[in-house]
């Protein structure tokens, strides 16, 4: 669904997209914040990761498959000035795989916040998968869980899990 070009294509091409305006209203003039937004998060992004702005851009867009104005906020982009010190990040891992070792090592599960169940998934109580109807809860979609990590290779937007339960 992404676009490619460099940074300055993809933002005219956000541009031409049409919202069902207003007459005389424009997609640059509706989302004009979100815009000066979107390009300042690219950049902060770009010198954190040690890529350009456009391969940034270009990185994000192949990842992104829903409007770009829903997939662009700060709630899915946070800003990574001060991004350790959040007491909800886990962490930064380069693969999945990384991600999967951390745990392995470092929890005995994660805890669902509306069961209290310690499960393995970082992302879906044991109930959920079980099926059994003791609990639905995940940890993304409307009531998002306030704990997350980040996984490039998944694109560079944070991704809920459930609080990490430390080994003792």
């Amino acid at each position: 669904m992404g676009y490619k070009g460099t940074l300055e294509e993809v933002v005219k091409q956000f541009c031409d997209e049409k919202w069902g305006m207003s007459p005389g209203e424009t997609t640059a003039s509706r989302f004009a914040k979100e815009l000066v937004w979107f390009r300042g998060m690219v950049k902060e992004y770009a010198e954190f990761f040690g890529k350009t702005e456009d391969e940034m851009v270009a990185e994000m867009e192949e990842k992104r498959d829903y409007s770009w104005p829903n997939y662009y906020q700060p709630a899915n982009f946070p800003s990574l000035k001060g991004l350790k010190d959040n007491p909800h990040f886990v962490g930064l891992f380069k693969t999945r795989d990384d991600f999967a070792k951390h745990c392995k090592e470092n929890y005995v599960g994660f805890r669902c916040p509306k069961c209290g169940n310690v499960g393995r998934d970082p992302q879906a109580c044991e109930h959920r998968k079980a099926g059994d109807g003791v609990c639905d809860w995940c940890a993304t979609g409307l009531f998002t869980s306030e704990w997350f990590i980040m996984i490039p290779e998944l694109g560079y937007n944070k991704i809920h899990i459930f609080e990490p339960v430390v080994k003792e």
